[in-house]
């Protein structure tokens, strides 16, 4: 929790109790006298590989990591990415997307370099695999509230490509109880 430029803000980490998922959760609340415009990025470094693995050669293992966009009707794009090189004979898989609609991606730690312009919605394949979605922007009138966040979902073992048939683990995701945002309350900063 903390105020950024005169927005409060309250972040959670929900991880769900029945499903290898995760979900962030962010309250905002603009104590501004004007309406404010905000935009949210969620970034994540994933390697879905063993620790040990990891461990060894980042580079190597980012390589190996396949990042395909998906549109979905209602939450806009997500990202599912999937180890291509067999991990004890499994190919991991995630798919992280925005619970309200994104409207744009990376796939690259190269495309973060200017957080002033929209993510640039294209696969970068590089050595530095990296999972980045921007919500739609938020219009948050003064003394507004405003909720938002992002998801992942992640499979131990994912045999084939991604393709737009995942796009129904994005409803599994979003279905699950800790998908809603809960009370998060403002702690004055």
């Amino acid at each position: 929790a903390g105020n950024w430029q005169g927005i409060d803000y309250v972040v959670a980490l929900v991880l769900a109790q029945d499903a290898p998922a995760w979900f962030w959760h962010v309250r905002l609340l603009n104590t501004t006298p004007s309406q404010q415009q905000l935009d949210l990025i969620y970034a994540q470094d994933i390697a879905l590989a063993p620790y040990s693995i990891v461990r060894l050669n980042e580079y190597y293992v980012s390589q190996y990591v396949d990042h395909t966009p998906l549109q979905h009707q209602s939450r806009g794009c997500a990202i599912a990415s999937r180890q291509n090189l067999p991990a004890a004979g499994r190919n991991p898989w995630c798919v992280i997307g925005a619970l309200r609609n994104a409207t744009s991606f990376a796939t690259d730690a190269m495309q973060l370099r200017d957080l002033t312009q929209a993510l640039p919605g294209r696969r970068l394949q590089h050595e530095h695999s990296l999972v980045a979605i921007q919500d739609a922007t938020l219009q948050v009138d003064a003394g507004q509230s405003i909720s938002a966040g992002f998801f992942g979902l992640f499979r131990d073992d994912h045999p084939g490509a991604s393709s737009p048939a995942d796009l129904e683990r994005i409803d599994e995701a979003t279905a699950l109880p800790e998908a809603v945002q809960g009370t998060l309350g403002f702690v004055p900063a």
